[in-house]
């Protein structure tokens, strides 16, 4: 009976070995397979932190456009009052410039006519004097 027993036992002791052996295996494939896992995720983390880097350099790229943005629009506004003072400048001095013209011409047609009244008074004032040197003589 003990030889049975013994048998059974060691039957029994050789089905765990093979179970056991079975496990270790596993566990070997397992432990394989967390090692490969926790080269990927690594790998994944460090892609990961370059990607952060990336996004943080174009995220103060996109900042240092808007200040550049917010500076020409600046920078266009005033550009744009100087424009509107030119203009406006300008305007004045066109207005002002044809009031000058303006008066200059009156002024000229004023000349004129004292020119062609100073003309008749030295016509009128010859032959004023031709009458009294002829009244003279007589």
């Amino acid at each position: 009976e003990m030889e049975k027993k013994k048998i059974v036992l060691e039957h029994e002791v050789k089905k765990l070995n093979d179970s056991l052996k079975k496990v270790e295996n596993k566990i070997s494939a397992v432990v394989e397979e967390k090692e490969d896992v926790i080269k990927e995720v690594e790998g994944k983390r460090a892609l990961l932190e370059i990607k952060e880097r990336e996004h943080n350099q174009l995220v103060k790229l996109l900042e240092l456009g808007r200040e550049n943005e917010a500076t020409l629009l600046t920078e266009r506004g005033i550009l744009d009052l100087n424009l509107r003072n030119s203009l406006i400048d300008k305007q004045n001095y066109h207005d002002e410039l044809s009031r000058k013209q303006r008066e200059k011409e009156r002024d000229f047609r004023n000349l004129k006519k004292m020119e062609l009244l100073l003309k008749v008074s030295w016509d009128a004032l010859t032959q004023t004097q031709a009458l009294h040197q002829r009244l003279l003589l007589e």
